[in-house]
């Protein structure tokens, strides 16, 4: 059976169960997407919000330390805690991650083995460690981020394109370029 349910904010989540499968085993099988098919406003965006006592539960997984978005590592602890330095504002977290990222990219030397946040710090790499880094500085700074892949149109047919969406509370999930 199928079944589109509503899902958090205005995104929907299809529900895909089969049943009776070879040994009449009921497997279950979940997929969520999110597709943009028209232009975002970004209006309603604070200028500045401060950081809440407690982040909403959907936002709260997106602080994890993970493999590709390592802030549990001294580098990147280190830079997270002075861009957060004695800030209250998510906003003006966002953008010391963002600069800080910029100055680590331009200084990179030679190429990234892999796409963590870790080799980023320097190597040069794609939008995917790019984004890594700028995930990997915010969630250390406290601000819940995850990474979002898609088919920009500037990019071309079938070229993917990584980039980092950061919760602001009062808003929501805020779509942040981290390679250009």
């Amino acid at each position: 059976s199928v079944e589109i349910v509503e899902g958090p904010g205005h995104n929907q989540i299809l529900k895909l169960t089969l049943d009776d499968i070879d040994d009449h085993k009921q497997i279950k099988v979940a997929y969520s997407a999110v597709m943009l098919v028209a232009p975002t406003k970004f209006d309603s965006v604070p200028k500045s919000v401060k950081f809440p006592k407690e982040w909403p539960a959907d936002a709260k997984p997106w602080l994890a330390s993970t493999w590709c978005c390592d802030h549990e590592n001294e580098r990147i602890k280190s830079m997270a805690a002075e861009i957060r330095g004695e800030s209250n504002d998510v906003i003006d977290v966002i953008t010391k991650a963002l600069a800080s990222a910029r100055k680590t990219f331009g200084k990179a030397k030679g190429r990234v083995q892999n796409l963590t946040a870790i080799e980023a710090l320097d190597k040069q790499g794609s939008c995917t460690s790019c984004a890594n880094l700028v995930a990997a500085l915010l969630r250390g700074a406290g601000v819940p981020a995850r990474i979002l892949s898609g088919y920009p149109l500037w990019s071309g047919p079938l070229q993917t394109h990584y980039i980092v969406e950061a919760f602001v509370p009062d808003f929501g999930w805020y779509p942040v370029e981290s390679t250009m």
